[in-house]
């Protein structure tokens, strides 16, 4: 796992995580999600003055060892539709197709919605892929909180979010 210090622009780091997460079998979607990604939050930079983007790859980091590339994929989306305002970034999005759109749009708050109606809907979507990527996008965005409202609120989303899934896989094999 990276520890965001290395530059995520650069070329060698670039091909060696698109190897470790899915080889060759999705390259041209992961390429295609990470230049978006990429042009998404150019100048972009999180609190503690790192370059945003870096926190998308830390969070697509987290699904390479998993068999389920639009983890990956959505993952270094998943906060293009709520950041990003260029028209022809977004246009771009497009190509990644109906399910991974929808997805990212679960992931995407809605005017108006509170924090946890946003968990609340994610978690109650079934949508795992989503499920997945907010779990994901959580942990990362905890390892640079202080103590405090907004860790406090991050982990409770995170306890929803887990315990949504334990739900499904105990409603799982209890039918099996």
């Amino acid at each position: 796992m990276s520890d965001g210090t290395e530059s995520k622009s650069d070329p060698e780091f670039m091909s060696k995580l698109y190897t470790r997460l899915w080889g060759e079998y999705c390259m041209m979607s992961i390429i295609h999600a990470e230049g978006v990604a990429q042009r998404a939050h150019a100048g972009q930079t999180r609190k503690n003055g790192e370059p945003y983007y870096n926190h998308v790859y830390r969070v697509a980091e987290q699904f390479a060892s998993d068999n389920h590339p639009e983890n990956g994929v959505v993952a270094l989306l998943h906060d293009v539709l709520e950041d990003c305002k260029d028209p022809a970034v977004l246009n771009d999005l497009k190509i990644v197709g109906e399910k991974t759109m929808a997805t990212l749009k679960l992931l995407t708050r809605v005017p108006g919605e509170t924090y946890f109606d946003f968990i609340h809907r994610i978690a109650a979507s079934g949508d795992q892929t989503a499920i997945a990527v907010k779990i994901a996008d959580l942990k990362d965005n905890l390892r640079d909180l202080e103590e405090g409202h907004q860790k406090d609120k991050y982990r409770f989303a995170l306890a929803l979010l887990e315990d949504a899934i334990r739900v499904r896989q105990q409603t799982a094999e209890e039918s099996h």
